[in-house]
């Protein structure tokens, strides 16, 4: 059986399965323009245009069970041709076995405790088992049959060739295995302890070209006032191959939120995050499964990467609310952040500084607008060749039905 006709067999199968029980439908409409370059002139190529519609469906089953099916239908212009996109997206069948027992099974969203190493859907099964006032959880997960640029898998050589190849339309094929332990209340009720690992192995099948990582993760968080909350944590990685000895590395993350007394519910943030480079022989960069952006314009990964962000939002009408974002950019080596325009002789650790807005308009409950813009102006005597911005404009409309 092929990748292909596994998608197909799946939504048989919610639809067998949801007959003769309560089934509710809808969707989304949605439309997103972006227009982002380095400098002037502005290239065609600088130009991205989504028009996508998202059915969705859902069914209350016997026993405690629910199922929930969506997909997306994506007309996408990009590199100046239209490309035609089919994606399944959430896949769910949840079942609360008991009280304290909740299972979960198909293409589901999932995250560590930080959200630093996996993020976004991906294909399993999970468990969550509650032990008094604390919880387990466990999961088990497949990446080879989700779409490569939702999943945004690119952990090795092998997976940047995957990536750029057009023909390709699959994520590497990676097992994940996670266990996380949730503590409330470690010292009081304001705070909460979380410890998890994560396991994952690459399924290639040349072993010179896997790549293998574990991570042990902590997460602390604590509110020790109604407006104030700080949520901190650190990683410990290990990444091996079929060629070199295993290496180490460790991320770093620190994120504090002050709602101060206006009437427009205010928000300031504190942000830090902190992704090693390459070392010695026994201290290698941060790896994580997912690339998740730590910046706005630039797509900076954590790999090699420090970022220091003040968030403001602000709700300056009832349906309009404003997200300003200030990020400071710099690199914990020399070799593994990786982006446009680096200068290769450059020793500097620094990047530069970026600057985003984000305006979001919900005039009514089925009908959003959101417009967004900055820019990324690198320092001098930074890492890069020279000090020419980089800049992004994006908007984008979303109607449920």
């Amino acid at each position: 059986m092929n990748k292909k006709t596994f998608c197909l067999g799946i939504i048989v199968l919610f639809l067998g399965a949801a007959a003769g029980y309560s089934l509710d439908f809808g969707g989304l409409l949605s439309q997103t323009a972006v227009l982002e370059a380095y400098g002037t002139p502005v290239e065609p190529s600088d130009f991205r245009y989504d028009a996508a519609i998202s059915p969705w469906a859902s069914a209350v089953l016997p026993n405690n069970m629910f199922l929930y099916l969506s997909a997306g239908f994506t007309g996408r212009y990009e590199a100046e041709k239209w490309k035609p996109l089919f994606e399944l997206g959430r896949f769910e069948l949840t079942w609360q076995l008991r009280p304290n027992i909740f299972l979960e099974a198909g293409r589901f969203s999932y995250a560590d405790p930080l959200g630093l190493v996996a993020a976004g859907l991906f294909d399993g099964a999970a468990a969550s088992f509650g032990l008094g006032k604390t919880r387990l959880s466990l999961g088990a997960f497949y990446t080879g049959l989700l779409y490569k640029k939702t999943a945004n898998i690119i952990m090795s050589g092998g997976d940047s060739l995957d990536y750029a190849e057009d023909g390709n339309y699959w994520a590497p094929s990676r097992f994940l295995s996670s266990v996380v332990y949730t503590l409330p209340g470690l010292f009081s009720w304001r705070d909460t302890l979380q410890a998890g690992f994560i396991g994952q192995y690459d399924l290639r099948k040349n072993d010179y070209a896997k790549l293998h990582t574990q991570y042990l993760i902590i997460r602390y968080q604590i509110a020790p006032l109604d407006v104030l909350s700080f949520d901190t944590g650190g990683i410990f990685g290990l990444c091996e191959n079929g060629m070199d000895k295993p290496l180490s590395s460790y991320a770093l993350s620190f994120t504090g939120n002050w709602s101060p007394p206006t009437k427009m519910n205010d928000q300031i943030s504190l942000r830090f995050r902190y992704g090693s480079g390459q070392g010695d022989d026994y201290r290698g960069a941060f790896t994580p499964v997912t690339g998740l952006s730590q910046s706005s314009v630039l797509s900076a990964r954590l790999s090699g990467l420090m970022a220091l962000s003040m968030l403001y939002s602000s709700r300056l009408l009832e349906q309009l609310s404003l997200v300003k974002e200030t990020t400071l950019l710099a690199r914990t080596d020399l070799n593994s952040f990786i982006a446009e325009g680096l200068d290769p002789d450059s020793t500097s650790s620094l990047l530069g500084l970026e600057l985003f807005f984000r305006l979001v308009w919900a005039p009514f409950s089925d009908l959003s607008l959101n417009a967004g813009g900055g820019f990324f102006m690198p320092f001098p005597e930074s890492a890069f060749l020279n000090t020419t911005p980089a800049w992004k404009i994006s908007a984008g409309l979303i109607i449920s039905f």
